[in-house]
């Protein structure tokens, strides 16, 4: 019982330490995007079209695995799907942020 009583004390530091403005911003830009996409057929549009451009983007990821791994890197899910997108989308981040 002490032993949980004391791990709690980090967590309340770290709660103190939340820029809750953020947090509260975050929620409404939530809120925001959700009527904008259930209210207006334009909103869905526009977030089916985002969509199907970032389907696009990880195509081109899976395209590299193939080129660099053969036909086969489909059988290791993870090591040539996962670790590969996630380097594509950081390297395309790095590149975004000059």
């Amino acid at each position: 019982m002490i032993i949980v009583q004391l791990n709690i004390i980090p967590v309340i530091f770290v709660v103190l330490q939340v820029k809750w403005q953020t947090v509260l911003w975050g929620i409404a830009l939530q809120f925001v995007f959700a009527l904008f996409v259930l209210r207006w057929q334009a909103g869905r549009t526009a977030f089916e079209w985002l969509g199907f451009r970032f389907t696009e983007f990880l195509g081109y990821s899976d395209f590299g695995a193939e080129f660099v791994f053969g036909a086969s890197f489909r059988e290791h899910f993870v090591a040539f799907q996962v670790i590969l997108l996630l380097h594509t989308y950081g390297h395309v981040q790095g590149r975004v942020n000059v």
